[in-house]
């Protein structure tokens, strides 16, 4: 399956809304796409309430992108987590990595605009 990826962007944030597997094949083509807003120290809240499969290649995903936001200024963190993936970062403490913030009116809903096959 491929991923999707939606966007909505204002002044110095971007919601990224990901539908779909992020797995080995499809997290480099999603980090091409998105790994420049993070160098550019943007502010990321990353939407995963459409992704399907999260594991290894997602957490060293969302990893890269948070360490280079905050590097370049800026900050990542993951909205609108389904509860089966939160019981997969809690088992191996990715919690403590990147913020998760599961709040209500926590993210927008970006239309889906690019598909990585």
């Amino acid at each position: 399956m491929s991923v999707r990826i939606g966007r909505v962007s204002a002044n110095s944030l971007d919601v990224i809304a990901l539908q779909g597997d992020l797995d080995l094949e499809s997290c480099p083509e999603v980090l091409k796409k998105v790994g420049d807003r993070a160098l550019a120290g943007r502010h990321l809240k990353i939407d995963l309430s459409g992704v399907d499969l999260f594991g290894a290649a997602a957490m060293a995903l969302v990893q890269t992108l948070h360490d280079q936001a905050v590097a370049a200024g800026g900050s990542c963190c993951l909205v609108a987590v389904p509860p089966r993936i939160i019981r997969v970062m809690a088992i191996v403490g990715f919690e403590d990595i990147v913020p998760v913030r599961n709040g209500p009116n926590e993210s927008p809903e970006p239309a889906v605009d690019e598909s990585v096959a």
